[in-house]
């Protein structure tokens, strides 16, 4: 084995130690229950109408403590709210277009069909927060935690989702096409009939994953990890899975016409009816 390639199986070794030990961590939460998690006793620092105030004046909320407050409809767009708290508040019907949330605690919260069109989300705490029908489109999510998020629904064309914590959500049927997910932990993810046609995913962790149906065509899935995932019936024509794992993953029906495997590992895989190229 050359060098070059030495260093990409240890990359990809450590890339999966790493996801396995934060989804493992997530397992152990089993428990954790949206109606009994604990919200910070701390009353928040404003009203309602206070917040209101000073977003329409563009006055920055960064670091402010709101969490529990009714925000619902509220219109918030372009504001600073950069590491603010806001565990288990209302903001449906928001408007956060073009808002600054980066590393806010969102934890609980809902935004249930909230605009979050080119929002600032970089390394938030989504966890247990509900955006179904959010409009996501262009938002920036990277290295944001969706740990039991809900996304039935949400719109995220054009959204950023490298190194988010994906594990276990259910995406099944979302339009994905073209969307950054490198380095993204998506352990036991359901993505039945997802678009992910032309997405990237380098480096992925997708083990164990449901992507039964998926629409990977010309999908970038180098050096990703799909072991034990269940691909049958995925279309993969043109993708690219150069020293992709797939050890085990279940590839029955699938189509892989153009696929390039290139170093790949296929090690128990399962290949019944697989569609592949025949001419050579």
């Amino acid at each position: 084995m050359t060098a070059s390639r030495r260093l990409a199986a240890m990359i990809a070794a450590a890339i999966l130690a790493a996801a396995l030990s934060a989804c493992a961590a997530q397992d152990r939460e089993a428990a954790y229950s949206q109606d009994d998690a604990p919200v910070s006793e701390q009353a928040a620092e404003l009203t309602r109408a206070q917040v209101q105030e000073r977003a329409n004046a563009a006055e920055s909320l960064a670091f402010t403590h709101l969490a529990g407050l009714d925000l619902s409809g509220a219109s918030l767009s372009k504001v600073n709210l950069r590491e603010a708290v806001l565990r288990a508040s209302d903001l449906e019907n928001a408007d956060l277009g073009h808002a600054n949330l980066a590393d806010a605690d969102l934890e609980r919260a809902s935004l249930r069909d909230a605009n979050l069109q080119q929002a600032d989300l970089r390394g938030a705490n989504l966890r247990g927060v509900d955006l179904q029908q959010a409009d996501l489109r262009g938002a920036d999510l990277e290295g944001a935690n969706l740990f039991l998020a809900k996304l039935t629904g949400a719109k995220l064309a054009g959204a950023n989702l490298a190194r988010a914590d994906l594990c276990g959500l259910d995406l099944a049927g979302l339009d994905l096409a073209q969307l950054n997910l490198s380095e993204a932990r998506m352990t036991e993810t359901r993505l039945t009939g997802a678009n992910l046609a032309g997405a990237t995913l380098h480096s992925v962790v997708l083990e164990h994953a449901d992507l039964r149906n998926a629409d990977l065509r010309g999908a970038d899935l180098y050096l990703a990890v799909l072991r034990d995932a269940n691909l049958q019936s995925a279309d993969l024509t043109d993708a690219n899975l150069t020293r992709a794992n797939l050890r085990s993953a279940d590839l029955g029906n699938a189509d892989l016409r153009g696929a390039d495997l290139t170093g790949a590992a296929l090690d128990n895989a399962t290949l019944t009816g697989t569609i592949l190229d025949t001419n050579g």
